[in-house]
Order: structure tokens, then sequence, then C-alpha cells
């Protein structure tokens, strides 16, 4: 279980419910209609009508999930491959069952050859008149919106920070910012060094470089500490030299070296100082083998292996915003690529949690795009192979956009940022929030087709299918809003998400479509 796959079982049981109330609304509606209705009757009457439509939706909703694919992460892909695989068992449960329970339901005297229950769907009905009187006015509308929604999606930044998913007060969170103002931070960049035979490691022209990018990277702002084993080199360099500031610094490649030998003079032995040439490399070694042998030897284990063959460089970051860690990556990487790896014997990389961060940051921006372009890509096939048309299938996406537009604005204007968990949040609206379009683009394909006008089939098909989508949106919304209340606040910012888009997607088949049709008035709904 991750976070992202913790929330399955409320988004499966949000979801599942959307059919039955479909099925049921429409059950009820037959009845309403039928003096003497019959469950088993009315049952296969509802179903004739609504098993393209609930298959649809039910497939449209698996395309969406099925579309994290396509993220790259794990913990995403897993989370809408077993939530896809929820839909389509809710389906299967929704075709069968349910219109099994209504066939040998007793129906209540009451919804009999009477619509006085259905009083909320005078209002939806109301709603679909406004829409007629005043549909000069829903291109302006739309418009207006597009733009509103495109100054808040300028304002939308893109990161990721586990440290800001625990709440402001939260004491990690708080910890972590005493440490990142007080001490050298708590995000790194590693930097993997790997030679080709063991000793390496021990090439003062190496050691140099580490020197070099050392200096280079504490220049660099929110940069904390730097650690390497140059710094071992260079304090043992100092300290055998008598604490000498001046040889606090890498052996040359051919170091003067001051020692002594013992010659025979005036019959005895006398011990006098000699100078010997010694290759850099060889007295790194004697360095090394010296600290070995020393109390700690451990010390450095941490920043070299024993055969010298691989070595890390440690950068801590007192920051872990995006923009101050790719700063530093663009830095580290220009070095590295103009000195390190231009040895033939030596090969660096860039590895540490702040370079995870950057990848996963690199994650979310690709895989929003992807998930965005394969789910409606593949909603626009199913719905286009459902109403065999490819214009219709158009249509149902058009409250798509609108939503996914305002999902994005409201991201923007509230400081949400885009994550691995709001991340999946496109491809479920798409998925859900075409639902409502199809629902709606079914039923008034079927008006015009019994001969109502494009402006008489608006409130006819408000009053038949708006009231089930009104409904289906209130109930998935309330399923999702649970995610918001979550301690966790990526999972929280999901939840409050979802919920706002499940209602802007029965917003947009409600009043966009509606207001699209009477506008454009297209000729393939009535074909």
């Amino acid at each position: 279980m991750s976070h992202a796959t913790e929330i399955m079982p409320i988004l499966i049981m949000a979801i599942a419910v959307a059919d039955s109330i479909h099925i049921i609304s429409h059950f009820y509606h037959h009845v309403s209609l039928t003096p003497d209705p019959v469950a088993r009757t009315i049952t296969r009457a509802t179903m004739t009508e609504m098993l393209s439509p609930v298959v649809m939706t039910s497939l449209t909703t698996m395309a969406g999930f099925l579309a994290l694919g396509t993220v790259g992460a794990e913990s995403i892909s897993e989370l809408g491959y077993f939530t896809a695989f929820g839909v389509f068992s809710a389906l299967i449960i929704s075709i069968t069952w349910i219109p099994a329970f209504l066939a040998i339901l007793k129906i209540p005297k009451r919804y009999r050859g009477k619509e006085s229950r259905r009083h909320a769907a005078d209002w939806v009905e109301k709603w679909g008149f406004f829409l007629v009187r005043r549909q000069k006015w829903l291109m302006p509308f739309i418009v207006l919106m597009t733009l509103f929604s495109i100054w808040g999606i300028s304002r939308l930044q893109h990161s990721f920070s586990s440290v800001e998913n625990f709440p402001v007060d939260h004491p990690v969170r708080f910890a972590n910012e005493i440490v990142n103002e007080h001490f050298a931070g708590t995000t790194s960049f590693d930097i993997m060094i790997e030679g080709r035979e063991p000793g390496d490691m021990k090439d003062p022209v190496l050691l140099s470089q580490l020197d070099e990018l050392k200096q280079l990277a504490l220049k660099i702002d929110h940069v904390g500490s730097v650690q390497s084993l140059a710094d071992f080199i260079k304090r043992i360099n100092k300290v055998l030299h008598a604490d000498d500031p001046a040889f606090y610094t890498i052996p040359p490649i051919e170091a003067r070296v001051t020692g002594s030998e013992w010659v025979e003079k005036n019959g005895g032995w006398v011990e006098v100082s000699k100078e010997y040439t010694v290759s850099g490399e060889e007295l790194v070694a004697q360095y090394l083998q010296l600290f070995e042998m020393s109390g700690k030897p451990q010390d450095m284990s941490n920043l070299v292996d024993y055969p010298y063959r691989h070595a890390k460089v440690s950068i801590m970051i007192n920051s872990d915003k995006q923009s101050t860690l790719r700063a530093i990556d663009q830095e580290l990487t220009t070095y590295i690529n103009e000195n390190m790896n231009r040895n033939e014997n030596i090969s660096a990389a860039i590895t540490g949690m702040a370079k995870l961060f950057l990848v996963v940051d690199d994650l979310i921006v690709k895989g929003q795009i992807w998930s965005i372009l394969t789910s409606l890509l593949l909603v626009w096939v199913i719905t286009w192979a459902m109403f065999r048309s490819p214009t219709v299938g158009l249509f149902n996406t058009i409250p798509l956009f609108f939503a996914l537009f305002l999902n994005f604005a409201f991201m923007g204007f509230a400081g949400i940022n885009l994550n691995l968990e709001t991340l999946t949040i496109s491809s479920i609206a798409i998925g859900v929030g075409v639902d409502y379009a199809i629902h709606f683009v079914h039923r008034y394909r079927i008006k015009l087709r019994e001969g109502l006008d494009y402006d008489a089939a608006v409130p006819a098909t408000m009053r038949e299918a708006g009231l089930a989508i009104f409904f289906n949106s209130i109930t998935v919304a309330a399923g999702f809003s649970i995610i918001a209340m979550s301690q966790f606040v990526a999972i929280m910012e999901m939840g409050v998400l979802i919920t706002l888009t499940m209602l802007t997607a029965a917003f947009g088949a409600l009043t966009i479509l509606p207001g699209v049709f009477l506008t454009f008035k297209p000729k393939s709904l009535a074909r």
C-alpha cells in the first residue's frame, strides 16, 4: 500500500454507485408514467434504454484510470489498474444484480402513474428553460470562464516535497525548518564517482577536481556543506607537515618530500636528511594507509570504498524548492561533464534525494500531459464507437475541458502544486466526469429523434437525465470528499480537487454542453 493506493477503496465506492443511480432513476421515471406498472416490464424497458450509456460510462471511467499507467510512477499505475478493475466489477453488478432486484420489487402505490415525487426534476427542468431563454449569453459566459481559467493556470506551480505533505504545525515539518535554518540542511545531492580499476580514487588529479567541485558548490546559495575524500587527504597532508596551513591541499602529481637515511661516517652510522621525489598517487596511498591504521578508519567509509574504486561527494542543501535544486543540479552537471567525465578512467553521476525530487518533478509534468492525452483519446474513441459518430464523441469531451480548466485554475489560485497525488486527478476527472456528458448526450439524441427541436429537447432532457446527473455528481462528490479529511496534505488536496472536479464536470454537462448545442445546433446529434 502507498499514499496513492490507500484511497482506492474510497474511489471505488464513490464511483460504483453512479450506474445504479441512473438505472434506478430511469426505472422510477417509467413507473411515474405508467398507471399500472409491472416491475419486470419496467425493468426490461429501463435496461433497454440504459444498458448502452451505463456500459459506455463504465468503459470511459476505466479508460481514465488505465491512462494512469502512462505516468511512469508504480504507485500511481497500480492505483489506475486496480481501480479500473473495481469499476468493471461494479459494472457487472449494476447490470445484473440491480435489474434482478428491481424486477422482483413491489412498487409502492405512491409512485404509480404520478410525477409528484419528482419535485427536484421540476427544478432541473426549469434550469433547462432558463438556458433556452438565455442562450445568447451562454457562449460569452463560456469564453469568460475559459479566460478566467487560463489566468489561474498561469499561476500553477509543480513541485515534489515530502515534508510539505505534513501539516504546518507538525513536529516533522518544524524540525525540518530548524535543521535547514541552523544546520547544513536535510536534502542532499550525492555525486557518485566510479573508476575502472581499484585505486583510481587515489589519483591527485581527481582529488583536486573533487576539491574544486566543493569550492564551486559552496558558492551556490542554499548549499550547507560539502564532504568528500579530498577533505581527508588535505587534512592528513596538513597534519603530517606540522599543521602548516600551506599544506592544507592535495599533494601534486609529483612531490618532493624530505626524509632521512643512515650513512656510515667516521666509523659510525649517522642519520642524514635527504629529499625524495614521490608520485602524488603513492603519497595519497600512504596517507590512506596511515588513516586506516588509526582508531576510526570507518569515518571515511561513507565517502569511499575500501578498494578505492568508488567514491561519493555529499552536498547538503538547506532547501527543497524545485527552482533551487534545479539550479544547483545544473551547476554540478556542467562541472562534472566538463571535467570528470572527460577522464576515460572515471565516470561520475549525480544522485541523492535532491536528484530524486527533480526526477519526480519531471515525471509529474510529463505524466500529467500523457495521462490527459491518453485518457481523452480513449474516451473519445469509446464514445465515438458507442454513438457511431466522431463528432458526437467529441461533444462528450467538452465538459471535461471545462472541468479540467477550472480544476487547474483553482489549483493556481489556491497555491496547490502539481504533485504525484494531484497528478491522478485529471485522468479521474476525465474518466468519471465524462459519465455526465454521456447520459446527457444520450438522452438529448433520443429527444431529437422523437421530433423535438434543439430548444425543446434541452428542458426535456433535463427532466429525464438532468436529475440523475445532479444526484450522481452530488453522491460521487460526497464520496470523494471523505479523502479531504486526510491529515496528509497531498491526499487532502486530492480529495478537495476531485470533489470540485466532479461538481464542475456535472455543471459542464448541464450548462456548457446545452449551451454548445443551442448555439451551434449540430446536425450529427439528430442522425
